[in-house]
């Protein structure tokens, strides 16, 4: 056991001893290192490289410093917190370890990015149990695949997928929280069994800001934006676009932000798919903000249920007087047709209630010739 404080600054390369049996390699070398007030870098290394194994014993953490794990090597820890500043290289981050045969540990808990610096980490995150947490105001950029079955958390600042090739998972297997203040983007795979963006939270397909391409695949499984979330796509041109791909289950409950690139403008009919999933339910609570497709055009949601934004012919209220018979085709804020008749525009709101509409929003289309509106009704 090696318990001493460390301090000051630089690379502090230390090499892990393993026993090594004919048959067996066993952890003899419970690393306490008291590194809380270390301000350089840590490598670890392995005596026994076809083991690879770095065996923590610590709760001190690194949190005023930098882990830069090489190939091959997998820090592990005795069921312990333990924070880091910031981590790079293309090692692993792992489970638990123990310094006798009887023994068995909790699980970990990874804290990464308390320097507030933006880094990027191409190794992996493992282990069954294993929990991280995403903290510090910079971002974490990530390249390699993770296996860890714990929860993930993005707590603050941003954690960025930056592989789009592949579909294994880059942040686990158990949920993946993204709390107030904190960004989830970028593009690459999450097999994570629930992602869910919660009040204040952001989920942004593409690397950088005004990314004009970059998918998040959800590899057929469940999101949820919460009230006071937003989910953000960005456009560049008719093709190139950010998206969410092969979402299960996608519960809006948020705000649908969409920007587009400077000088782009769009033609009538030209429509975007912004998320494809097998069933969307879209809340009454939920919200869009889009950008204008262009002079004299809006967008058309009424296809909004299967991610679809669709480029119309702006229209006013003033088109359709209020005295004008027209056909009324009646949608839920999910975006299924929810009733269909024909009446006076001045009596949309009493055949609404007649036709036994429940509490809610609705979006009415409204034609009358080759005119079209689509108007937002509230039914108390």
């Amino acid at each position: 056991t090696y318990s001493n404080k460390i301090t000051g600054s630089g690379k502090l390369t230390v090499y892990c001893a393993t026993e090594k049996g004919s048959t067996w390699v066993a952890t003899r070398t419970p690393l306490q290192l008291n590194t809380a007030d270390f301000t350089g870098t840590l490598v670890p290394h392995a005596t026994n490289t076809a083991d690879g194994r770095f065996t923590l014993n610590s709760t001190s953490g690194l949190a005023n410093a930098k882990m830069d794990i090489p190939s091959g090597i997998i820090v592990q820890n005795t069921g312990k917190v333990y924070t880091i500043g910031e981590l790079t290289g293309s090692g692993s981050l792992g489970g638990g370890c123990t310094f006798s045969n009887s023994g068995s540990v909790g699980a970990n808990t990874w804290k990464v990015g308390s320097l507030n610096t933006d880094f990027t980490f191409g190794g992996s995150i493992v282990a069954s149990g294993t929990k991280f947490e995403k903290i510090g105001t910079g971002t974490m950029t990530v390249t390699g695949s993770s296996d860890f079955t714990g929860t993930a958390l993005i707590s603050e600042g941003a954690l960025c997928l930056n592989r789009s090739n592949g579909s294994s998972g880059m942040l686990g297997q158990g949920t993946l929280t993204v709390a107030s203040g904190a960004t989830l983007c970028g593009a690459g795979a999450l097999t994570n069994s629930s992602v869910v963006i919660n009040d204040g939270g952001m989920l942004r397909p593409g690397v950088k800001e005004n990314s004009i391409s970059g998918v998040l695949n959800f590899t057929g499984k469940k999101l949820v934006v919460n009230n006071g979330a937003t989910v953000k796509f960005y456009l560049g041109s008719r093709t190139l676009y950010t998206r969410l791909n092969n979402v299960d289950v996608m519960t809006l409950r948020g705000t649908v932000q969409v920007g587009i690139r400077d000088g782009v403008t769009f033609e009538e009919g030209t429509e975007f798919q912004l998320w494809s999933s097998n069933n969307t339910q879209i809340s009454e609570l939920a919200t869009f903000e889009l950008a204008s497709p262009g002079e004299g055009l809006a967008w058309d949601i009424t296809d909004i249920e299967s991610g679809i934004i669709r480029v119309a012919k702006e229209t006013s209220v003033e088109d359709i007087s209020v005295n004008q018979e027209v056909l009324c085709v009646v949608y839920g804020i999910d975006g299924v047709e929810c009733a269909r008749f024909t009446c006076l525009r001045s009596n949309i709101s009493n055949m609404l209630h007649a036709e036994g509409m429940s509490r809610g929003i609705y979006l009415v289309s409204m034609n009358y010739n080759d005119t079209k509106i689509v108007e937002k009704f509230i039914v108390e």
